[in-house]
């Protein structure tokens, strides 16, 4: 979800910047799909480490810590 909010805010701003500097500027598909593919590996490994090392915890020595 991250990164379509980070293509769509960033097709916004390329869009303004070439209106503003006269400039022709384009996304193309490939940049699309590399920048999906990067915010989609983040998003996996950032939710895959810290559930790893959860899951690797006694759940009740996990719970007498808190």
């Amino acid at each position: 979800m991250g990164g379509a909010v980070g293509i769509a805010l960033g097709a916004l701003v390329t869009l303004l910047l070439g209106r503003i500097f006269e400039l022709s500027l384009h996304i193309t598909a490939g940049y699309v799909i590399l920048a999906l593919a990067v915010s989609s590996i983040v998003g996996v490994v950032s939710g895959w480490y810290p559930a790893s090392r959860a899951a690797k915890l006694d759940p009740v020595v996990a719970l007498r810590a808190e």
